[in-house]
Parts: C-alpha cells; sequence; structure tokens
C-alpha cells in the first residue's frame, strides 16, 4: 500500500488558492481534486510521474473533474501542479 504525505498548509498555499480560483471551486474540492492527481500519479506513473501518455480527459476524470478537461489541465499547469500540458 502506497500513501502520500499532505502537509496541513497546503490548503492555504498561493498555488492552491490560484488553482481554486481558476477553477471556481471551493478551497476543499481543490485540495481533494490534487489528492486525487496524486493518487492517479501514484498508481499508473509511480516510476517517474510522467503522465504525458494519458490523455487530458483520462487525467481531468481520474480526478473526479466533470467539466472541460483544458480549462482543469490548463489551471494545474499554470499553477504549478503539472510541468506541462502535453
Amino acid at each position: 500500500m502506497a500513501w502520500i504525505e499532505s502537509h496541513i498548509e497546503l490548503g492555504d498555499h498561493p498555488k492552491v488558492y490560484g488553482l481554486f480560483t481558476a477553477l471556481n471551486v471551493r478551497k476543499a474540492e481543490a485540495v481533494g481534486l490534487l489528492h486525487l492527481l496524486w493518487h492517479f500519479t501514484m498508481k499508473f506513473a509511480w516510476r517517474d510521474g510522467d503522465l504525458s501518455r494519458f490523455s487530458r480527459v483520462v487525467i481531468a476524470r481520474a480526478c473526479g473533474w466533470d467539466g472541460d478537461e483544458n480549462v482543469f489541465i490548463e489551471a494545474l499547469v499554470n499553477n504549478g501542479f503539472l510541468d506541462n500540458a502535453e
């Protein structure tokens, strides 16, 4: 069983404020989306964290995002949670 470390500062980090603002969601939802992103990464890209083999739709849905996948991915990229969008 794998686990991720979640720091108490996460919800107050400026990057999270940028994310929930860009996605027009509450802070709690943004933190949940990030945790699901990290869970997906640990399950399917645990060796190197490279998600480039997955489509934007797959990543967005794996995180529980049911809106426009491009909006979601761009918000993650623009706020420093993903290195690139392709």
